[in-house]
């Protein structure tokens, strides 16, 4: 996982010779294992992520500009996943014992800008 997400980016841009299908498919995959990670950080009574494994998704999501490029990928389960990952990470920053650090406040600050803003229209 370490390799496959920044070297993800790279690959968006230049497609390196793989079928979109087949890019979409691997990322997906790569994504979901990340998020039942995240989400285990919520079960009750649940098992805990090791600090190592968690550490790793921590960093590997720490990238906004790899969050941005997932962001507005043209997979809407890529989208969708990607960014469920981070919500759940920035809950689990938000509400364990020790406060953020200044690394984790300029990401946290950088997804909650990120998300767009959609005017509601009432009739």
């Amino acid at each position: 996982m370490n390799t496959f997400l920044p070297s993800y980016e790279v690959a968006h841009r230049a497609q390196l010779g793989l079928v979109k299908d087949v890019r979409s498919r691997r990322l997906l995959a790569c994504l979901n294992v990340l998020h039942h990670i995240a989400k285990a950080l919520f079960i009750p009574y649940g098992v805990l992520p090791s600090p190592a494994l968690l550490n790793d998704v921590l960093v590997n999501f720490a990238s906004i500009e790899i969050m941005r490029t997932l962001w507005i990928d043209s997979d809407p389960a890529i989208r969708v996943t990607s960014r469920s990952i981070c919500a759940l990470l920035a809950k689990y920053l938000l509400l364990r014992q020790h406060h953020p650090e200044e690394s984790e406040l300029a990401w946290l600050e950088n997804v909650i800008a990120a998300i767009p803003k959609f005017k509601c229209q009432f009739t």
